[in-house]
């Protein structure tokens, strides 16, 4: 809807930039760069990141001192979940910043919360199944999971060793090109893995990957601060969904 009323009238796209966080600070300059390649006028607003906090809260309109777009990241181990992830919230007024109302979203995140363990194992099975008679991995993954990659046909691309959870690697070490794991349970629920190459192992030096080190060290940290954080929330809190 912003871009629409953008190429009809003129009005520049508000992005806020924070320049003094590595892992986010080049984010905005590139979508200000695509939005201005697909035909967009843009705003980009630099500050620090503290300065962004603040602006972010506002809902006034971007020539009021609000804003259109800005660049974050979550620590990964919270965004598998649809329940903790506070980027798919679309509860209004309770949402992230941006406060999208969407009821579809937020009642299948309720049903996702009631589904229990046994439910899930079953789905998994039963897939486990079908693809053990010959159906297509890409076309289950697009219907079944709910995983991040479900649209791509459950395609994860390439991974290095250690960044996947132990037993997920240890269940794929054994699998040669075209295999599939059996059902893998996890505390993000049940997976099916299928191989589809190996790699030899390849050694990077430093300088290529200090910026990716700091980013996950960031994102660990971000990630122990929150759930230290949403512990004490759940501890003081009662939750009941209503529709």
């Amino acid at each position: 809807m912003i871009a629409v009323r953008t190429v009809i009238d003129g009005t520049p796209i508000v992005i806020l930039h924070q320049t003094d966080l590595v892992n986010h600070s080049s984010l905005a300059p590139v979508a200000k760069a695509q939005l201005e390649a697909a035909g967009f006028k843009v705003d980009m607003q630099s500050m620090d990141w503290q300065t962004l906090v603040a602006r972010r809260t506002k809902k006034e309109p971007a020539a009021q001192g609000g804003w259109h777009m800005f660049a974050t990241s979550s620590a990964t181990l919270s965004i598998p979940d649809p329940v903790s992830n506070f980027f798919l919230s679309a509860s209004c007024e309770k949402s992230m910043f941006g406060w999208p109302c969407d009821v579809e979203i937020e009642k299948l995140r309720a049903a996702y919360a009631r589904e229990t363990d046994e439910d899930t194992r079953q789905r998994a099975t039963a897939v486990l199944t079908a693809l053990k008679q010959g159906a297509d991995f890409a076309e289950l993954a697009v219907k079944y999971s709910d995983g991040p990659e479900s649209m791509r046909g459950g395609n994860i691309g390439f991974v290095r060793q250690g960044e996947l959870l132990p037993q997920i690697e240890r269940a794929l070490s054994a699998l040669e090109a075209g295999q599939v794991t059996d059902t893998i349970e996890t505390d993000d629920g049940w997976h099916i893995f299928r191989l589809d190459e190996k790699r030899p192992p390849q050694f990077r030096p430093f300088a290529e990957v200090k910026t990716e080190i700091q980013t996950l060290v960031y994102q660990q940290k971000t990630e122990d601060v929150y759930q230290v954080w949403l512990g004490d929330l759940k501890n003081k809190s009662f939750i009941e969904v209503k529709f």
